[in-house]
Parts: C-alpha cells; structure tokens; sequence
C-alpha cells in the first residue's frame, strides 16, 4: 500500500505514528524479533525510513512504528510517498497510523 503526498518547496516536519503493529509469521517461533518498515519516498526515491520491532511470542508481536523526519523540498509538486510493503509474506495488521507534516519553512 502507498500514501502520497504533494508538497510545495520547504522544510517540512513528517511524524508518522502507527500505534499497533501486530506481525504473525507462519512458523511458530517464540524469541527473536520481527521488524516493519516503511520508507519515505520523494518522488519515487527512497530517502528514509520510519522502522519498528517487536520479541516474537508464540509467533505473534506487537509494536508501534512512530518517529519524526525532517524534509527538505526543492522543487514545486513534489510527491512525497509512504511505502508499507511486506517482503516476507507474514501475515501484518496495522489499524489505524496518522501522518503529520508541519511546514516549518
């Protein structure tokens, strides 16, 4: 799934905030980690990346993936995308997440 966003030239401020992530992988596994990214795209390029993991419990975890980026745009109608891929075919519930850009110049 992909977001995108068209941003005038500035600074920008981007907070992500996904509260719950829960990953269930097929195999049951207790210990280790499993993470969760999703990278920040500016026109089609990945720049960053908003990360989160949890300990895997009977092969279930829970955890958010929250953070804060600043952004500097140059040009004019500049797309800005968020990019939740899931790579390993688990099986990845996320709610709800909220994006927030503040123009801080």
């Amino acid at each position: 799934m992909t977001t995108t966003f068209v941003l005038q030239p500035g600074i920008y401020l981007v907070q992500l905030h996904v509260p719950f992530v829960e990953v269930i992988i097929p195999n049951p596994n207790t210990g280790g980690t499993v993470g969760f990214t999703v990278p920040v795209l500016v026109n089609g390029n990945q720049i960053s990346a908003f990360t989160g993991q949890g300990v895997l419990v009977n092969n279930h975890a829970i955890f958010p993936v929250t953070g804060n980026k600043l952004l500097q745009i140059t040009d004019a109608n500049t797309v800005v995308g968020f990019n939740a891929q899931n790579p390993f075919n688990y099986s990845i519930n996320a709610l709800f997440f909220n994006i927030i850009f503040t123009r801080l110049q």
